[in-house]
């Protein structure tokens, strides 16, 4: 073999050599991004664990976040009798699944409609249910509507409420 054919098939080795060691760099650089990918993925997962949203329904939603040990419960509306039954047993069941005396109950009337006078008496009620469920604090999220918002006020005042009366939501569902 000539000097110029050693040189070529050299200039072959070295130029393949060379791509190798690119193409090893590139996958190596490919592999540490796509773990950290995988990382942020994981964490987003875990987080949004930690916020579960456990029921999401047309007339309400209620939802725990374990980071900031809260249960948050929201309301759409005016909740008619017929759908009372299964936001009661929705309730119960998200309720069931943390230690109540370790976490605040949150109740979002940010949506809330005003309610008819003649409701008013199981607004009441419902507000007096939600302080006998034994949590460590409650929250009631004022009402972007200033008549249901004066509803709400005028009950839990009735009942001696030992919670909070806030403008928004500590954090969202």
């Amino acid at each position: 073999m000539d000097h110029d054919s050693r040189v070529a098939k050299n200039n072959k080795v070295f130029i393949w050599l060379s791509l190798s060691v690119s193409g090893i760099a590139f996958y190596l650089d490919f592999y540490g991004k796509l773990c950290t990918l995988y990382n942020e993925v994981f964490q987003m997962i875990e987080k949004r664990r930690l916020e579960m949203i456990v029921v999401d329904k047309k007339k309400y939603k209620m939802a725990i976040n374990e980071s900031a040990k809260e249960v948050h419960v929201q309301v759409h509306g005016l909740m008619r009798e017929e759908d009372a039954e299964g936001y009661m047993i929705d309730l119960q069941d998200t309720i069931n699944k943390v230690s109540r005396q370790d976490y605040t109950f949150v109740v979002d009337g940010t949506h809330q409609t005003p309610v008819p006078s003649k409701v008013v008496p199981q607004l009441e009620q419902t507000m007096q249910f939600y302080s006998s469920l034994g949590f460590k604090d409650i929250l009631v999220v004022k009402p972007v509507s200033k008549i249901a918002q004066v509803q709400i006020r005028n009950a839990l005042e009735r009942i001696e409420f030992s919670g909070t009366f806030i403008d928004r939501v500590p954090h969202s569902m």
